[in-house]
């Protein structure tokens, strides 16, 4: 058998890293969050992602931050049209 060969070895899992909070919103018990994630490093843009009580419901790629952060607003003002009331 090799030395290399490790059928117990388990990888431990991955942990996420938090993004960066834009607003959030509530409604009731329930929590909406709106984060950005920076992949402008690797030239991927920036990620925008609604989570709701820590379940992510949307993600969208943008090219920009600014283009993130629009979309980031028009996210919130369809909620708050809807019911949701501004939490910060």
């Amino acid at each position: 058998m090799s030395e290399w060969y490790s059928p117990n070895h388990r990888i431990p899992k991955r942990q996420p890293k938090p993004g960066f909070k834009q607003w959030e919103l509530r409604n009731g018990d329930r929590v909406l969050v709106c984060e950005f994630r920076d992949d402008q490093r690797q030239q991927a843009g920036v990620d925008v992602q609604l989570l709701e009580n820590g379940e992510i419901l949307v993600s969208t790629r943008c090219l920009t931050a600014e283009s993130a952060r629009y979309v980031a607003e028009k996210f919130k003002l369809d909620h708050l049209r809807t019911g949701w009331t501004a939490s910060e």
